[in-house]
């Protein structure tokens, strides 16, 4: 009784799979026959609607895109990737009055921006840092622009720097490192002032320690230990003031805009083919329509 349900099973399956080959093979020899009716009508429409890719290809603005690297000195990723999303969004709502504002650029260029997005450099490190329990800053990020103007790259690089340096609390946290660092430097200053005045008074006093009749007692002072100590405090200073001129500004540009005359888009090896593709699909519809109607009017 089982194997005949199985026998009875296989029939089923096997005549399923016929019965859907059948169909399929039915359906694209129509298909094909519909194609080769309307293949003058077909060509004239993908023509046509190649044409209207050369045509948008021609007359529509370029855009323009380039990537500038920066790497923030006080705040995370995250943050400034929530500033720059706000940025986009005036862009999105076309408030450009507001944007020329912010950039302190002229509204007319500013028309031409059409895209500013955030992306992680290293998406891995990134990463990577998320899982971890504290945030980590100075990691470089992309900063990636889409503008109708190559030659606005390096205005607009100036921009938004100088719009990121503006914030509140990466403003604050500017004087906050160039006090301290002040503060630091000062106390440095003071002690190799110090130290000038103790190698002289060495020099002034240096006299030979013993005789032959009595014992003399404590350490001598060693001038060079002087000399050593103030080597040391001038080097730390010129660290300190090395590392307050990388941090002195908030953003470091770690690669400028690589600028290409070549448009990023329209660009010809697109706009032929999809103009085609569209004008193909367009052609279908109208040759569908056609031979609907010539089935209605011959019922």
């Amino acid at each position: 009784m089982a194997k005949e349900n199985d026998e009875i099973n296989l029939a089923e399956s096997f005549s399923f799979i016929n019965r859907f080959f059948s169909s399929l093979y039915r359906g694209c020899s129509a298909f094909s026959s519909f194609l080769l009716k309307n293949i003058y009508l077909l060509s004239i429409f993908f023509i046509l609607g190649a044409g209207g890719g050369f045509f948008h290809l021609k007359f529509s603005k370029p855009v323009y895109h380039a990537d500038l690297i920066l790497r923030s000195n006080y705040a995370d990723n995250d943050f400034v990737a929530e500033i720059l999303d706000n940025i986009q969004q005036y862009i999105d709502d076309k408030s450009y009055g507001l944007l020329a504002q912010k950039f302190n650029m002229d509204s007319v260029d500013v028309r031409k921006v059409k895209k500013i997005y955030f992306s992680n450099f290293n998406v891995k490190l990134a990463e990577r840092v998320e899982d971890g329990d504290t945030i980590v800053q100075g990691l470089p990020f992309r900063l990636n622009v889409c503008v109708t103007d190559y030659t606005l790259f390096d205005t607009l690089k100036t921009a938004i720097v100088s719009y990121l340096e503006k914030n509140s609390m990466i403003s604050e946290e500017i004087k906050l490192r160039k006090r301290n660092t002040q503060l630091i430097i000062n106390k440095i200053d003071k002690q190799l002032k110090d130290l000038d005045t103790l190698k002289v008074v060495i020099a002034d006093h240096l006299i030979p320690r013993g005789n032959q009749n009595g014992f003399v007692f404590g350490q001598p002072l060693d001038p060079l230990n002087a000399y050593r100590e103030a080597i040391s405090l001038y080097k730390e200073e010129l660290d300190i003031s090395t590392d307050y001129i990388r941090t002195e500004k908030g953003f470091r540009v770690i690669r400028d805009f690589e600028v290409r005359e070549k448009p990023y888009r329209p660009i010809l090896r697109i706009s032929l083919p999809v103009g085609g593709i569209v004008g193909f699909f367009a052609g279908l519809i109208v040759a569908f329509f056609l031979s609907t109607r010539r089935k209605g009017a011959g019922s």
